[in-house]
């Protein structure tokens, strides 16, 4: 129970801080367009060349340097800032209806209060989206609790799992048990969003 609350903690925070993240550099990118907007776009896009598990070690030094190693903020921190998030995010407000933004301009909306009252409600489908995707990603994490926690009682599911096959390795119902119990809230979110989640994909489909 403590594990998979740990872990329902740290996905639940990450993927709200994700989707904030994502609407706003998206709408920044793809529909104020700054200046040199686009190149600072594509230095941002080639870090995706940049093999993950190169990051590993600087961040360590770097949680460890803040004083959140070995807490749910290192697991955390590194699930905001996603580039494919942002790329989603940047090509729907790319073909987002300008006139509604123009409009809210005109009735003394500024950028701020334009963006939470239109484009924030506008982009409810690729929301929902993300939304999904990013906890199905999030919770089957494995590699960052391994190197940044240390202490039991703060493993996620994943790492938990892994901990008690080392220590029962030959119980093999409560294995399965444990097994079981990590697929439900996988299962119970796509059971509950799938509806959502193919109207996003046909009317995305639709739109390109």
């Amino acid at each position: 129970i403590t594990w998979m609350g740990n872990s329902a903690f740290v996905v639940i925070l990450s993927v709200l801080l994700r989707l904030i993240f994502a609407a706003v550099s998206g709408y920044a990118f793809g529909l104020l367009k700054f200046k040199y907007s686009n190149i600072i776009f594509m230095l941002y896009l080639s870090t995706m060349f940049v093999p993950y598990q190169l990051s590993l070690l600087p961040q360590f030094i770097a949680y460890r340097y803040l004083g959140i190693l070995d807490t749910h903020w290192a697991l955390i921190l590194p699930n905001i800032v996603d580039i494919l998030s942002v790329f989603y995010m940047r090509q729907f407000f790319m073909t987002f209806p300008r006139d509604f933004i123009h409009a809210a301009y005109l009735e003394g909306c500024g950028v701020v209060r334009s963006f939470f009252k239109i484009a924030i409600p506008l982009a409810r489908t690729p929301l929902i989206t993300l939304s999904i995707l990013s906890f199905f990603m999030i919770w089957d994490q494995y590699y960052q609790p391994l190197i940044f926690l240390k202490t039991p009682e703060l493993f996620t599911l994943p790492l938990g799992l892994h901990s008690f096959q080392t220590q029962f390795g030959h119980e093999y119902a409560k294995q399965m048990a444990l097994a079981c119990l990590a697929i439900v809230p996988v299962l119970a979110v796509f059971l509950i969003m799938q509806k959502r989640f193919v109207e996003s994909i046909m009317s995305s489909g639709i739109k390109g």
